[in-house]
Parts: C-alpha cells; structure tokens; sequence
C-alpha cells in the first residue's frame, strides 16, 4: 500500500495535479525549456501549457540568440495524445573568442499524458480479477554534435504496481498487471529529452560549433486479455491495440484461385508471406492499402484494398509447384503499432479472370503488432 501511494503521489506531481486533487481523470502536458544565452546576453524560452483535456496537444517554440561573434537557437515540439507521445526539435550554436554560449533543451518531461480505465463485463461480476497486459515502445533519433555533451531520453508508463521505462534506448517492455472489474485505474505515460551542449560553454578559439536533433516517439497501450471484457476510457481517446492479427477478408476470384496466408506483422519481426494453389513459375504480384478492408469488384474478381491508396509491388516468383514463399521485415517503429493494411497476391495467368492476364488471391487485414 505504500509504495502504491508513493506512486499515485509522484504521478500527480510530475503531472502538476497534486494541487489539483485527484478528480480530474483525463489530460495531457507539455512543458520544456530552451536555453540559448551566450556570455553576457541571457536568454531562455520556457512553455508550460498546464493540463489541457483536448488531445493532441501540439506545441512548437523557437528560441533564437545571435551575437556578433557567436550566436544560439533551438526548438522543440512536443506532441501529447492518449497513448502516444512525441518530442522533435533542433538546435544550432557557435562560441567565439572569449564568448561561451549556451544551448540547453531540458526541463521535461516534454509530452505527458494521464487517463483513466474502467473493465467492463456483460458476464462478470463487479470486482472480478481480470488481467491487463501494459505495453511500452520506444524509438526515434537522438543526434549531438558538440565536444562535451550531456544527453538523456526516457520514456516511462505507470498504472498501480505496474511500470514500464524504456531509458537511453529504443524497444518494446510489457508488464501484466492484475485489476478488477468496474474499478477505475489510472494510467500515466511521458517522454522525457534532456540536451546539454557543454563543450560550448568556454570560449572557443578558434570557434566551436555545435548541434542537436531529436525525434523520438513512444507508443503505450493496455489491453485485457480476460476474455469477455471491454476497456473504456475517461478521454474517450481511440488507442491502438498492440497485438498483432492477421484476418482473411475473402474477395479474389473465386474457386481455383491462389490461396494467401501469412504470419503475424510485428514490430522489428520477419513475416513469412505464403501463395498455394497457383500456377507454377508464375510472377507474384502483393496488391496493398493501408487501412480496413473494402469489397470493389473488378469483373469476377473482388478486390480488397481501397483503390485510392492503391500499391502494387512485385513480391517473388512461385516454384515448379505453383507455391510461393516470402518474407518481408515489419519495421520497428511505433508509429505503425496498431496500424492496419489490407494485401492480396495478384499471380499472373494468361487469359486469367483478373483483367485477362492473372489470378488474384483472398485478402488480408493485417494489424501491426507486439
């Protein structure tokens, strides 16, 4: 109980909350400070938006600081949603003889959010032990370029006993958590940059310069894996469901057309596409969209991507058998955790019942996953 306490206590501090009580249940923040003073001429931007209930809360500063002999800027945009975060930002600085500068990106974390659960159930009992998989992952870019630099990144996730960091490097951490039906749990996530450019600081003779940029993301989610339950949330927010699925949505040609299957999409993962039932040597063809699965038809033939976003890309040859094999890598991004895309094999056939000249196979939906 105490250590729950301290966790409950420090989460709405960190957030600014703890003067605010405990009865707000949703909001995000962002707050950084860039420092860009050179020897006599101080200057700094610091932003604090306070919590705000409206998600995303995007905020770009500048901060710029010329001098006669040496000069400092930077920005930094941070991006607070339910379950998604992002910090961005750029710095350029030169000393001179005599003149130390400053270039400072801190005072984090830069994008925060806070929102709260509730487990529901047709079936079960208010109070019933459910299980809550939390997931955290982290990636992006951190680049310095300076002769004594101090950086850090960190993202963390935090419900009850759970708490998942991902610290100075990209990745993916999941924890279980236990909890209960129709009782509220509130979740904290943030991303925290700090960048010190130190080896500008002494007067540079000759000039030194230096630089930064950042663009890191963290996704974060929680899903139950209790059967017959459902998560709604205080913000209404819509977050991605990090398990990775592959479903068959039909469509095709047919009977006699080339059978599609593949593995699951997840993240930094090889995935292993496979083409039955098709002529052999045969040009394979992947036809792909992002989003959910439509139903055009195209003579006899019914495709299942959005014509729109349309892709075609030429995925491999079948063998002597008329079967294919192929395996392509799902990046490892958070951005693309959660998303969706629609792919079927087009495999070419003379006088064949797509437009005359292939056979096209069933589609599939396709959610990128842990």
């Amino acid at each position: 109980m105490n250590r729950l306490l301290r966790v409950v206590s420090l989460a709405l501090a960190g957030l600014g909350l703890a003067s605010a009580g405990v009865a707000q249940t949703h909001g995000v923040r962002n707050m950084f400070r860039i420092a860009n003073s050179w020897s006599g001429s101080p200057s700094e931007l610091n932003v604090d938006t306070g919590v705000s209930t409206i998600a995303p809360l995007v905020t770009p500063g500048t901060n710029t600081n010329p001098g006669p002999i040496c000069s400092s800027q930077g920005s930094c945009q941070p991006t607070s949603d339910w379950g998604y975060l992002r910090v961005q930002g750029s710095g350029l600085a030169n000393n001179g003889p005599g003149n130390g500068v400053f270039l400072y990106l801190d005072q984090g974390p830069q994008a925060r959010f806070f929102d709260t659960l509730t487990v529901t159930s047709p079936t079960l009992p208010h109070g019933t032990p459910v299980q809550l998989q939390l997931s955290l992952a982290l990636d992006g870019m951190l680049d310095v370029v300076d002769t004594a630099p101090n950086t850090a990144f960190e993202a963390t996730f935090y419900a009850s006993s759970a708490y998942l960091a991902k610290t100075n490097s990209g990745g993916v951490v999941t924890q279980t958590l236990t909890w209960y039906v129709g009782s509220p749990l509130t979740v904290y996530g943030s991303l925290s940059v700090t960048i010190y450019l130190y080896g500008l600081l002494g007067g540079g003779n000759p000039t030194q310069w230096g630089s930064y940029a950042v663009d890191l993301t963290a996704r974060t989610s929680v899903v139950c894996t209790t059967p017959d339950t459902q998560i709604t949330w205080a913000s209404g927010g819509t977050y991605t469901d990090p398990r990775a699925s592959v479903v068959n949505v039909g469509g095709g040609c047919g009977a006699g057309s080339p059978v599609f299957a593949s593995g699951l999409p997840i993240l930094g993962q090889p995935q292993t596409f496979t083409v039955t039932s098709s002529l052999p040597n045969e040009i394979v063809v992947f036809a792909w969209s992002s989003g959910p699965a439509t139903a055009l038809p195209l003579g006899s033939c019914i495709v299942t991507e959005d014509a729109a976003g349309l892709s075609l890309f030429l995925a491999g040859v079948t063998d002597g058998a008329g079967n294919a094999n192929i395996q392509l890598l799902t990046p490892f991004a958070p951005l693309l955790l959660g998303s969706r895309y629609t792919v079927q094999a087009l495999v070419t056939k003379a006088n064949g019942p797509l437009l005359g000249f292939a056979d096209l196979s069933n589609g599939l939906l396709q959610n990128i996953g842990l």
